[in-house]
Parts: C-alpha cells; sequence; structure tokens
C-alpha cells in the first residue's frame, strides 16, 4: 500500500476471530498528502455476520442466492445458502474470473454457487472496492414475468449498493473510531507530557528494543542530555556513548556493565554519584511488555543532611574538634588496642585560665572566637592518630597512643602551652590567654577509660591550683588532696550564710609624718574546725563556685560600715575583682551601700588590677566614671607586674596607683627594682598620681622610698593586718599627738 499511490480500498482474507465469535476481515484505506505522496493508511476490522444479517432481512430466499466475495473469489458471505467462508467455491469458473477482470457487470445462464441446475447468474463487481456480489435465481422463477430479466439486473445492482454502502458505513464508523482514539490518545498523551515535565523526578522509559521511548524534562536536568539526542528514541547503546564523551563513565567497562544489567531488566534500587556532585537514586523497574522505567531523584540534599547529622552527632559544631562521644568511642578504642599490644597511652585534660571572666567581659562572640582558636592551634601540634576533643564549655582533652609517636605527654602539654602563648588578636590586639592540663596515663593511673578521666580531671585541678599556664601528671597524693579541696569548696559555700568571714585591716601610712591616711580591707576566714584557712587557699575557689560577687559584695558593705566609725581623715580601701567590675549592678550597689552605712563617698578608694581592665571596656569605663562622680576614689593595684600598666593610666580615671611588693622587697638590693620604682614614681608624679608602696618589710626599703619621694607606704614593718576592734587604737598611736611624745 505504501509503494502503490492508488487511492482504492484494500482488504485482507477473512479469519475467525476468537474474541468476537464471527469471521472478520481487514479493510484499509491509503491516505496521501496533497502531492499525492503516501502519508498513511486508515486499517478497520470488518464483521462479515453483519453481511450474512443484512442479507437475510433483505433477500427472498425462495427466489434469490446472494454470495459476496473478493475478487480472487475467496468467499465473504452467503446467503441463504451458507459457502465455507475464506475458501473459493468449487463451482466458479474462467467465465466469473472473466467478469471480474474486466470490471463490468454481466449476466448469463449457468450453475449457480449454492442450488444445482441452470440459473440466471449476476456478477457485479463493486467499483472502487475490491468486492463482488454474486446474486443467482432459478430461470423458471426468473422467466415467469416479462419483468424478470429487470429485476435480476435490478436486484443485483442493488445489493451492489447496499454492499458498497454498508462496507462504506463499516469503514466510516471505525475510522470515526479511530479518530476519536486518536485525539483522546493525544489528549492523554499531552496530559501525560505535561505531568512528567513537572514532576520532582526523572522518569526513562525503554521500549522492547532498547530505544528510549520516554524522557521527560527533570531527567535531561538530571542526567545533562540533550533534549534533541533524546526526542530521536535513541539506543541505550547510544545514550551511554553521549555520556561517556561527557565524563561520565570513565571506565568503558562499568558502561558494558550497567548496558547488560539493562539490557537483562534486572530490579535495581542503586546511588549514582554524577561528576558534578549529584547523588541520584536510580530504581529499575521491568514493565510487563518487555521495557523497562527508570526513575531519577535527587537526593544529594538529604545525603548531605544525613552526613551532617552524623557529623554533628561526634563532633562539636562551634570548633569542630571530637565531641564527648566520640571521645569516649576514641578512648574506648585506644584503650582497646594498648591492652592488645601492650602498649601505653595519655590523656591530657585542659581547662582555660579565668574563661569565665573573658566571657562575661569580652561578651560571648568573643569567648566563641576564643574557643575556636584554642581548638585549631591544639589540632595544628597534633597528629591524625592523636584525638582532639571539646568536652564541653572551656574544657578540651587530649588523646595520646604512645604506639603512634615517640613524644612523650609532658613534651605535648609544653607544645600546647606554647601555643596558647602567642596573643589571641581575634579578640584584641596583644590579648593573651592561658590553660591548665593534667595528665593521667593508662594503664600507669588507671583501669579503664572513666577512671583515667576522672584521674587526668585530678590532674587538672592540681595544676589550676598550682597557678596559670601549668601542666601537672596524676600521682596518688592528688586524689587525698582533691577530695580535701571538694570538702572545702563545700565549707566555702557554708561559710558566707553562716557568717564565718571576718575583714583585717592594713594600714596605709603618710611616708613623711607617719599618719595613718587609710587602710585596706582583706578578708579572712575562720573554719570552725581547721581554723585560719590562708586566702590563696579559698580566693582561687570563689570565681570557680561563682561566689565572688556575694562575697565580695559583703566585703564592700562590711568594710564601709566598719570604717564609718573610723576619724574622718582616713579612707577604707576595698579590692574589686574582675567580675564584679564587669557587672552593670556594681554602681547601684555602691550607692546602696554608702547609703546604707553612711559612709562619706570620699572616703572610699576601690582597687583594681589591669586584669579587671584588659582593653578599653565600656562597662568598666561608665562604672568607674559613674563612681568617680559621685566622689569615690580608683586606684591601680600591684601595677608595674602586667603588659600595658601605663596605657591603663592614660585611658582610665585612676587617682592613684600601688607598687607591687615585688619590686619594693628587691628594690634594696637589686639595682632594676629600684630603677623601676624611680621610674614609676615619676610617672605617677607627672600624672598627679598618688603613689602606695605596698609590702614594706625592713627600714631599709622604707628609707629607700623616703629618698625617691614616694607618698604612701604599707606593709608589715608598720603594722600587722588589724582586727576592726584594732585599728581605731592603732590609727591613735600614729596621731600627731602620740608621734610627738
Amino acid at each position: 500500500m505504501r509503494t502503490n499511490n492508488d487511492d482504492h480500498m484494500f482488504i485482507g482474507a477473512p479469519f475467525w476471530n476468537d474474541h468476537a465469535q464471527d469471521w472478520v476481515m481487514y479493510a484499509a484505506h491509503r491516505i496521501n498528502d496533497d502531492r499525492g505522496a503516501y502519508k498513511g493508511a486508515v486499517v478497520a476490522i470488518v464483521s462479515l455476520g453483519y453481511f450474512q444479517n443484512f442479507y437475510r432481512s433483505l433477500v427472498d430466499q425462495d427466489r434469490f442466492a446472494v454470495t459476496l466475495l473478493n475478487r480472487q473469489g475467496i468467499v465473504l458471505a452467503s446467503y441463504p445458502v451458507p459457502l465455507a467462508i475464506g475458501q473459493r467455491p468449487a463451482r466458479l469458473g474462467k467465465v466469473w474470473d472473466r467478469i471480474v477482470f474486466s470490471g463490468n457487470a454481466h449476466t448469463f445462464d449457468g450453475p449457480g454457487l449454492t442450488y444445482p441446475g441452470l440459473r440466471l447468474v449476476a456478477v457485479r463487481p463493486v467499483a472502487a472496492y475490491p468486492v463482488v456480489v454474486n446474486v443467482s435465481i432459478a430461470k423458471s422463477a426468473a422467466l415467469a414475468a416479462w419483468r424478470t430479466q429487470a429485476l435480476l439486473a435490478l436486484a443485483g445492482a442493488l445489493c451492489a449498493i447496499l454492499c458498497t454502502l454498508l462496507l462504506l458505513r463499516a469503514v466510516m464508523l471505525q475510522l470515526k473510531r479511530l479518530e476519536q482514539s486518536e485525539i483522546l490518545l493525544s489528549e492523554q498523551s499531552a496530559r501525560l507530557s505535561t505531568t512528567l515535565d513537572h514532576i520532582t523526578d526523572g522518569v526513562v522509559m525503554i521500549d522492547p528494543r532498547d530505544h528510549v521511548l520516554v524522557c521527560n524534562q527533570r531527567a535531561l536536568e538530571l542526567l545533562d542530555l540533550p533534549a534533541g539526542l533524546m526526542a530521536s528514541r535513541p539506543a541505550l547503546e547510544t545514550v551511554l556513548a553521549y555520556h561517556r564523551s561527557i565524563g561520565e563513565y570513565p571506565d568503558e567497562a562499568d558502561a558494558n556493565r550497567l548496558l547488560q544489567q539493562l539490557r537483562a531488566r534486572i530490579p535495581s534500587l542503586v546511588e549514582r554519584y554524577r561528576p558534578n556532585g549529584i547523588i541520584l537514586e536510580v530504581q529499575t523497574l521491568p514493565l510487563p511488555d518487555g521495557g523497562l522505567i527508570r526513575t531519577y531523584s535527587d537526593i544529594t540534599e538529604r545525603r548531605r543532611s544525613e552526613a551532617r547529622i552524623r557529623y554533628l552527632a561526634h563532633h562539636d559544631p562551634l570548633t569542630h574538634l571530637a565531641n564527648r562521644a566520640l571521645f569516649r568511642e576514641r578512648l574506648e578504642r585506644d584503650i582497646a588496642r594498648a591492652d592488645a599490644t601492650g602498649h601505653r597511652l595519655a590523656l591530657l585534660y585542659i581547662d582555660l585560665d579565668r574563661f569565665k571572666f573573658i566571657n562575661d567581659m569580652r561578651g560571648h562572640e568573643a569567648g566563641d572566637k576564643l574557643l575556636v582558636e584554642v581548638g585549631r592551634r591544639m589540632r595544628a601540634i597534633t597528629s591524625a592518630a592523636e584525638t582532639v576533643a571539646r568536652m564541653g564549655g572551656d574544657e578540651f582533652a587530649v588523646i595520646l597512643p604512645l604506639d603512634k609517636t615517640q613524644r612523650k605527654a609532658s613534651d605535648l602539654a609544653k607544645d600546647i602551652l606554647l601555643a596558647l602563648q602567642r596573643p589571641m588578636d581575634m579578640i584584641a590586639s596583644g590579648f593573651h590567654v592561658s590553660l591548665s592540663i593534667g595528665i593521667a596515663h593508662y594503664p600507669d593511673h588507671a583501669r579503664n577509660a572513666e577512671e583515667l578521666l576522672r584521674n587526668a580531671d585530678i590532674a587538672l585541678y592540681q595544676a589550676k591550683t598550682d597557678g596559670i599556664g601549668l601542666w601537672r601528671v596524676f600521682d596518688a597524693t592528688m586524689q587525698a588532696h582533691q577530695a580535701l579541696l571538694f570538702e572545702r569548696e563545700q565549707d566555702l559555700r557554708v561559710a558566707l550564710r553562716l557568717n564565718q568571714f571576718t575583714l583585717a585591716y592594713q594600714p596605709i601610712l603618710d611616708s613623711w609624718t607617719g599618719q595613718v591616711v587609710g587602710c585596706e580591707a582583706l578578708l579572712r576566714w575562720t573554719h570552725p574546725v581547721q581554723g585560719a584557712i590562708p586566702p590563696i587557699d579559698f580566693v582561687g575557689m570563689m570565681e570557680k563556685l561563682g561566689l565572688v560577687v556575694p562575697i565580695g559584695r559583703w566585703v564592700l558593705e562590711t568594710a564601709c560600715a566598719e570604717a564609718v566609725n573610723w576619724p574622718a581623715s582616713t579612707h577604707v580601701a576595698v579590692n574589686l575583682s574582675p567580675i564584679q567590675m564587669n557587672d552593670e549592678e556594681l554602681v547601684t550597689e555602691v550607692r546602696a551601700i554608702l547609703s546604707r552605712t553612711g559612709l562619706p563617698a570620699n572616703r572610699l578608694t576601690l582597687e583594681v588590677t589591669e586584669t579587671s581592665l584588659l582593653e578599653d571596656n565600656p562597662t568598666v569605663r561608665r562604672t568607674m566614671d559613674a563612681l568617680r562622680a559621685i566622689g569615690i576614689r580608683f586606684s591601680l593595684d600591684d601595677f608595674g607586674t602586667g603588659h600595658s600598666g601605663l596605657g591603663y593610666l592614660r585611658r582610665f580615671p585612676f587617682d592613684g596607683i600601688k607598687i607591687d611588693k615585688l619590686f619594693v622587697q628587691d628594690m634594696v638590693e637589686q639595682p632594676d627594682a629600684a630603677a623601676i620604682v624611680t621610674a614609676l614614681l615619676a610617672v605617677s608624679t607627672a600624672l598627679h598620681l598618688d603613689v602606695v608602696a605596698e609590702g614594706v618589710e625592713t627600714a631599709a626599703q622604707y628609707e629607700a622610698l623616703r629618698r625617691k619621694q614616694c607618698q604612701f607606704v604599707q606593709g608589715h614593718y608598720f603594722s600587722k593586718p588589724l582586727r576592726n576592734d584594732e585599728v581605731r587604737l592603732f590609727i591613735a598611736s600614729r596621731s600627731p599627738a602620740a608621734l610627738q611624745l
């Protein structure tokens, strides 16, 4: 039909249709375009039973016999005597073939196809259709009237016309059904295409011949496939070849393996990592018709989120070091390895010194930056075999497997301390921080991970007790000491509530007159069982336990309440901790204390250390300005021992300084100490600041200070710290009248 350009109808041989339980045949009609070229064909299935029923309703079975045949003489329908459909009757002769070949209708006397004897036979090929209508009537019946011939011709023509109309109607009905089906199919195809192009997954359908039948827009995007290539319905080999050309399958064996799996129609669910970093979940499902469908889901973000969750479960989100959970896993692992190999390992437990103060003073953002930098520096000086972890807050830990390196734990501790000596410029220019380290070894100091961690913590506590920036290795005596310290911490919590604190006062004298100008308040703790406990043994605990502010408030109020009874010419000096200086409520509290006690503001001197002034803290400056505005004086304590003392004198409103006792006690024997004292006195004079030299213990030191024109002195050479009831007596003993006696 494709090569024959006529527009006649073609019919096929009849065949039995089991589904319809009837004889049917195919009827096809070529469709040409405007230029007469083949464009397509309309194909219909025609039921031959339809013709059989039609003839039954039309033909007088007592007179006529009708047979519908194709041009090869194959029976399509017959009435009233049924002939074998699909076969050529034996009675058809050459006369019938010549009539059909001529294409013209013809009537002749001859044997009928269904009845014996001579009959009038009309044979009429149907124009434009490849069928022939064969009508016969008994000759005796045909000659019964003069109209017999006319009727026979008319009957033949009528049958031919009706047959043509009937066949045309069947074809047109089928054509209409096909057209409606095509419209419906087109609409469904458009809806399917739109749906496929708007779903989040890529979809590729492969037909039984391994050609791509469907590839939606999302698949084009996920797989970097050109739309033109996929619109041509390429073979799988073509698609894989394209992917190889863009670097998708660098190993040809991988591409061949995938091709074989697809051809085998093996169901699968795999993850595919593309060169551009995208992770695809690819599901392959065979179809009943022998085809294949593959779906592609972009799971990149899901996998990243899962990886992030796994990472955060084992790492500190701030420093990106191992967290406590991962640290415990690594510690248990390394202990098991040590048991198996007979090696040792060391645990270093690390704590930043005064971190709470830094955090409160500089803010949490600065504290976070500090923790990040500390973690970075520790990671930089440790190896991959050594686990560095942030245990929480300002605490860190390092696991050092001694079978992995020749470095000793003490060497690593020194390296860490050295790394932290460099300024933390990300906080402030020249900002310094220190840390303390406790070390414990396995199996020397512990039988399991829990005990090793506890003993390293005990060693850390010992290091912090001994000072700042130190490291200590655990030994058995530390446990007893730790127990004592823990007990003391509990007692310290109770001391304030039970009023176990008292104040002692160190007199401050005029160097020239010898008269008392004031006293420095010193905190004392009298334990009900242990007696007097030295300040060095509990002052550090106060900060650790968060008792600095309440105890400092008690000291200030008690000192003001007791000093109000001293002579009006004397002042009281009270030390303020860095934490108090950074307390926003300090100004309000001081005013309230002065109001309650009645002490004039000009009789109160507040002593602060350089630590309270780390860089230009706005809170400290506001506090000092507000308190000086009501008459309170400020003195810089331990002057000369810090990094930036002179700078602080310029930036903060001080009224005086105290020269540290280290310089005072060495000035007689060491010329450099004497030179420093001389320089400090010169600076103070130039800045119009009062100067107190503390720690004077000998007459030689006193005389040297007098020669250098030091205004005020303080120390055991003049008096030990006094109880409040002793202060008035001492002041009286140093009055002008008493000194003249």
